[in-house]
């Protein structure tokens, strides 16, 4: 389901989600957008559904953290744009649905909530949305020294975000390690009421995005053991 103008503003502004929606119907931005929003750029150009598509996925990501109050798994293969910012877009990402979708959950209640991500790419905009947060705890994989440059080792979040930044070629066996030693522990002390996992695509060997050497079954490992 698209999700309203509304619901976006749990976290985007509401003159971003103006914006958004206004260069979706016109087709074009003016340069004080695009300074401002960084809309219209080579990695968030205009399209004709610029803000429907994104709209869409965030709806399947509030969708998501309303039936897991049942209890159960569900897999939104539309989400995971962990860069976007409350008042601009960022790497290809227009909305945050890993955002929107774990302050749904606080908004029910939940006081435990454990945010994985194994993109190649540090959460930026998760880490923004969430500092000193301690009913939510951030975990992310990423490749080191690789754009947007944040996630560093010593970057805690005040003791409640731990960043595994990892070298160029890591393979399955370099992240199984990194699972199975400080993700999953770290996970089972949180004793977290639900789970996000963002399994991002570009950390699998031969993608142009990173030079992480990921295989389909580190990613089928990290959800299963989840």
């Amino acid at each position: 389901p698209r999700a309203k103008a509304e619901a976006l503003t749990a976290w985007h502004s509401p003159a971003y989600i103006a914006a958004l929606q206004r260069a979706e119907t016109e087709g074009h931005v003016t340069a004080e957008t695009r300074a401002r929003h960084h809309l219209g750029t080579l990695s968030n150009p205009v399209f004709p559904e610029m803000f429907r598509r994104p709209a869409t996925a965030a709806g399947g990501s509030l969708l998501a953290a309303d039936l897991l109050g049942k209890g159960g798994a569900v897999y939104n293969p539309g989400g995971g744009t962990h860069h976007g910012m409350a008042d601009r877009a960022a790497g290809f990402c227009y909305l945050n649905d890993p955002v929107l979708a774990l302050k749904a959950f606080l908004a029910q209640g939940l006081t435990r909530i454990a945010y994985v991500d194994i993109d190649a790419h540090h959460c930026d905009g998760v880490a923004a949305a969430f500092p000193n947060e301690p009913r939510v705890l951030m975990i992310s994989t990423h490749e080191a020294g690789r754009w947007p440059f944040t996630g560093t080792l010593d970057d805690r979040a005040g003791s409640h975000a731990i960043n595994l930044p990892l070298p160029r070629a890591t393979n399955d066996s370099g992240f199984a390690m990194a699972l199975h030693e400080v993700i999953l522990p770290a996970v089972q002390a949180f004793h977290p009421q639900a789970i996000v996992l963002q399994c991002g695509a570009d950390a699998v060997t031969e993608d142009p995005l990173s030079r992480l050497c990921l295989s389909n079954n580190a990613h089928w490992e990290a959800a299963a053991l989840l």
